[in-house]
């Protein structure tokens, strides 16, 4: 999740319906316990307030991309789709990446898996969220492409595919270097010998001063509330989402999306561990002011480093 701050109010970056929401609270977090590890423990609970709901009454925890997943699309996906496929095409184009095999990890609602189709190779999209996965099966109806639920970190592939993709900042939801570590290996070890891994991440220091504060978005009749915590140290973030329907009876739902917001010198040392040589790192948008980072790095061994 990709944010912007001015004097006045925070917005998310390059969601255009957020960008328009009014912020009506704002939250200074103390960070004195240290970085972003973890959980982010630097960042307090957004979906609690002062009474342990914030004013909202009770809330029904959910867990993340559930409930949010029937909204994802309109609320953030579309609108930075177009930068994740510049992305890709000018780093396919530089540095000859296979289209023949592509497994695409936190494939999400398939958006990106969909344009990939247009190559004919064989794809496979690997996401933790059933709901999301559901949309994507939709999504790619007729389409042949495998669609499977797995932890990245457990990544485990029946053969090993020419390009591993992460986009849309799915390793910052990796809390640990440990973590971060095991799931480069693991990319390693279901990459060819040769083959490409490219993703994108917001690293450490991106936001930097910023601290957070509340939106309220309506996507057709799904109210929702962002609560957004930032670690004025850029080194991570924590986001509640509160989500009401109109024609629901039940509580609201909430879910908290946390993420470690990865040092760049940490990603290439671990890289490198891993069996990767490092090809490129650059801002994921031409122009881009270095707070979302697209990587490209090349599998060198004939197999992944040890598990």
């Amino acid at each position: 999740m990709k944010y912007k701050e001015n004097a006045r109010t925070l917005t998310y970056r390059s969601v255009p319906n957020l960008a328009q929401s009014q912020t009506v609270e704002k939250h200074v977090e103390s960070t004195a316990d240290g970085g972003a590890g973890a959980g982010n423990k630097c960042l307090s609970d957004p979906a609690r307030g002062s009474d342990g709901t914030g004013g909202t009454g009770r809330l029904q925890r959910a867990p993340t991309y559930s409930a949010f997943a029937t909204i994802y699309d309109k609320a953030m996906g579309e609108a930075v789709l177009p930068s994740v496929l510049d992305a890709f095409s000018e780093s396919r184009n530089r540095f000859a990446i296979s289209t023949d095999s592509i497994a695409d990890i936190g494939c999400g609602t398939g958006r990106f898996l969909k344009y990939l189709t247009r190559f004919n190779g064989k794809l496979t999209g690997i996401d933790m969220s059933r709901a999301m996965l559901k949309l994507a099966e939709r999504r790619l109806a007729g389409a042949d492409v495998r669609l499977a639920r797995m932890d990245m970190r457990e990544l485990v592939l029946p053969q090993r595919v020419e390009t591993v993709t992460a986009t849309f900042d799915t390793l910052n939801y990796l809390l640990s270097s440990t973590d971060l570590s095991k799931t480069f290996r693991r990319f390693a070890t279901a990459l060819a010998p040769g083959g490409t891994l490219l993703f994108d991440f917001i690293p450490r220091g991106a936001n930097k001063g910023a601290t957070g504060g509340t939106q309220h978005v309506e996507l057709g009749p799904v109210r929702s509330e962002w609560r957004i915590r930032i670690d004025p140290e850029g080194r991570g973030s924590a986001v509640a989402i509160i989500m009401h329907r109109d024609d629901d009876k039940v509580l609201p739902l909430v879910e908290v999306h946390r993420q470690r917001w990865h040092d760049v010198g940490e990603v290439k040392r671990l890289l490198t561990a891993s069996g990767f040589e490092l090809l490129d790192c650059r801002p994921a948008e031409p122009g881009g002011d270095g707070n979302w980072l697209h990587v490209v790095a090349r599998k060198t061994g004939q197999t992944g480093a040890p598990l």
